[in-house]
């Protein structure tokens, strides 16, 4: 390795002894680039680690896990710095408590593990939907299941992420598409779970968290995302219902300490007030309540990506998530210059899905594929009962990043 660099550094040299001449200034156009725009050399780990500070995390809690680690080491050093608390817990039942104790006092905060790790947070993130309070999960997914394979990658925590917990528990989860994606997913996780009150779980995996790249600089979060608690009005006060039946099922909250703002809050279900209440009526209105907050959600959520959009009918449409959401893209765009007719269709919002959208795309192909990288399919069963038609499915447990090849092959085999 040492030889190779040398001997590409002394033949760089060389040539420019004999192209270059020191007095002719000229003679340098055309071979030194002209300036760009300057970028950042980054994995997804470092990105999310920087979104959350510029997105005001105030505390962060968590237990160190492959591959998610980072995150805390980064925040460690930085949080600090930016006025907040950092704390290494436990266990991964703690950092989520202690998570969600944060969050009940107002302050933006979140934790990071991965699949064995989310699976220990799992009753705390019903205590989350049900008591209405914020709380930030990442969960970088790696091989599983149980402690499986730490170094690998795969996608096969979504149904945990989507579909995990007791009862009736919907929350709020992203999948960033690639690594420059990771910075918005974050702020946006922040900003939903104030705003909406309830769990958002980041879908991460081992190669987003770790695949490094050069992207353009991320622009900092505009002000409506660094500050979205709804508090109640004044008039709201004299009478304070935390719990308050609302159009869009948010409820204005208060934070401890605000005079006359106080309220019960617990995991039990409960009334406009907090106090707990198992009326059958009582518990369908706040189900509908706690759910119909969701359906506001996707008017703030980032549009699919679809990779063309100008003709009618496909022969094939790729539909994909999280990180191999790219490679689709791409396969789709090489399948067009062999001649087959294709389009790809990718969305960060996992839950709640964008399901108008996706069935639009749908119509318009011949063939559906979903490739993944879990062996059961867990997002295709997702989108099927969406779709309500067969998907031919490429599912792959190698522990590496699916290759655009591989779907390619797949199309023409189709």
């Amino acid at each position: 390795m040492v030889d190779s660099n040398v001997n590409s550094f002394l033949k760089g040299f060389d040539w420019t002894k004999e192209n270059i001449k020191k007095t002719d200034p000229h003679s340098f156009k055309g071979i030194v680039p002209p300036k760009r725009k300057e970028k950042l050399i980054i994995n997804g780990n470092q990105l999310v680690a920087q979104a959350a500070l510029d997105a005001n995390l105030s505390f962060y809690a968590g237990y160190p896990i492959t591959p998610a680690t980072k995150i805390m080491e980064i925040l460690s050093r930085e949080l600090p710095k930016h006025g907040g608390t950092l704390l290494q817990t436990e266990d991964e039942i703690a950092a989520i408590g202690a998570v969600i104790g944060a969050g009940f006092g107002g302050k933006r905060a979140m934790t990071a593990t991965s699949g064995p790790g989310f699976a220990l947070m799992t009753e705390f993130t019903g205590l989350s939907v049900m008591a209405e309070v914020p709380a930030v999960i990442i969960c970088s997914q790696r091989g599983g299941p149980s402690t499986g394979i730490p170094t690998k990658t795969e996608q096969s925590d979504f149904n945990s992420a989507v579909l995990g917990g007791t009862g009736d528990c919907p929350r709020i989860v992203l999948a960033p598409t690639d690594t420059e994606s990771c910075y918005e997913a974050t702020v946006l996780a922040l900003y939903f779970a104030e705003k909406y009150q309830t769990l958002v779980v980041l879908l991460l995996d081992f190669f987003l968290s770790n695949s490094i790249r050069n992207i353009d600089i991320p622009q900092k979060p505009l002000p409506k995302y660094l500050d979205a608690n709804i508090a109640p009005e004044k008039d709201d006060l004299k009478e304070y219902q935390r719990y308050k039946i609302t159009k869009n099922g948010i409820s204005p909250r208060t934070i401890p300490g605000t005079p006359d703002g106080m309220f019960f809050s617990t995991g039990l279900e409960h009334d406009e007030a907090g106090r707990p209440n198992y009326s059958d009526a009582n518990h369908l209105k706040m189900t509908q309540k706690r759910y119909r907050k969701f359906n506001t959600v996707l008017l703030e959520a980032p549009a699919p990506e679809i990779s063309a959009t100008e003709k009618d009918e496909f022969d094939i449409g790729v539909i994909s998530w999280g990180s191999s959401a790219g490679v689709a893209h791409e396969a789709a765009m090489s399948a067009q210059k062999e001649g087959i007719n294709a389009s790809s269709f990718s969305s960060m919002m996992v839950s709640p899905f964008p399901e108008k959208e996706l069935i639009g795309f749908s119509d318009k192909c011949k063939k559906i594929l979903i490739p993944e990288l879990n062996f059961s399919g867990q997002f295709a069963n997702f989108a099927t009962q969406i779709l309500k038609r067969p998907v031919e499915r490429l599912n792959f447990i190698t522990g590496r990043p699916m290759a655009s090849e591989d779907i390619l092959e797949k199309m023409r085999e189709m």
